[in-house]
């Protein structure tokens, strides 16, 4: 490899700056900003006339606040749910269950409009506070530590730059700077393992890819869950789809492989659509494509 690492340092670090240049300026517009879920159980439980009934409030009441579509919250039951951020009234961003969309014009005409923050309707705010109780607090999250999903819910899975701002690709950056042997050390040394019920060693997996000399090789993503009702791969792929994509090319860095396949099955559509995105994304910022941020790694 004749990678020049401070090179593909740079490329990375303009990037993100751009992202964080887009991410600041969605934190200082000053406004509310209004957070649909609007993965497979949000829209199946009516997230779209959700956001229409807001839009059409928004206007009609003449209220300036933004809309932003995330993922799933992981609260499905309460779907569809919203998190209105509205820095004025002195709150955390707090969540509401069941918005249904005549709730969405009571939230826009009392809470943004009048200034009540309608206690009685919400389901609890994002992150710990002295005002209103944490959903993390709550029984459903109080023994759970997320990781696999930690943004899943929080950012726009349409939107590569909010993935970026928060940390995104930083670790492929590390993998384009690595030898294949560093990265299945590191991943030998962090014990992951297999999440489908062997629990095979990932680094084993791994370097016997990696061993393999001679043929071309080829990354599968099997997001196909065979147990009926199973829903961990698609709240990661319709939320977020670029920590699935980053650890593909991390994957494909280590074993040498310069192809990927995703294998979604048909009634996933959202999946399917938010991931082809995200790798059209990725392929414009020259984090996926020829030459992978400036080295001469194509992927």
């Amino acid at each position: 490899m004749t990678l020049n690492k401070k090179g593909a340092v740079q490329i990375f670090n303009s990037i993100r700056r751009e992202a964080n240049k887009s991410a600041d300026a969605l934190k200082n517009e000053g406004i509310p900003r209004i957070y649909i879920g609007k993965a497979t159980c949000g829209i199946a439980a009516g997230a779209l006339d959700t956001q229409r009934s807001f839009e059409e409030a928004l206007k009609e009441l003449g209220v300036n606040a933004a809309i932003r579509s995330v993922g799933c919250f992981g609260h499905c039951y309460a779907e569809p749910l919203v998190i209105i951020d509205h820095p004025a009234s002195g709150l955390p961003p707090v969540f509401f269950p069941n918005v249904t969309p005549g709730k969405a014009r009571m939230i826009i005409k009392s809470f943004l409009l009048e200034g009540d923050p309608l206690f009685e309707h919400m389901l609890g705010s994002v992150e710990p506070n002295d005002m209103v109780p944490s959903v993390m607090d709550y029984p459903r999250f109080k023994l759970e530590k997320r990781l696999v999903m930690e943004r899943c819910g929080l950012i726009d899975p349409e939107d590569i730059f909010e993935y970026i701002a928060l940390g995104g690709y930083s670790s492929l950056l590390k993998a384009v700077q690595s030898s294949q042997r560093e990265i299945i050390r590191e991943i030998l040394l962090s014990g992951l393992r297999g999440r489908g019920g062997a629990g095979f060693s990932t680094g084993e997996k791994w370097e016997m890819a990696r061993a393999i000399s001679g043929r071309e090789k080829v990354v599968i993503c099997n997001a196909d869950e065979g147990d009926p009702g199973a829903y961990m791969d698609r709240t990661i792929l319709e939320s977020n789809p670029h920590q699935i994509i980053e650890g593909i090319a991390i994957c494909a860095r280590a074993i040498g492989a310069s192809k990927a396949i995703v294998y979604i099955r048909a009634e996933y559509p959202l999946a399917a659509q938010r991931v082809k995105i995200a790798i059209k994304s990725a392929e414009k910022l020259g984090i996926l494509g020829k030459g992978v941020l400036g080295s001469d790694i194509d992927f």
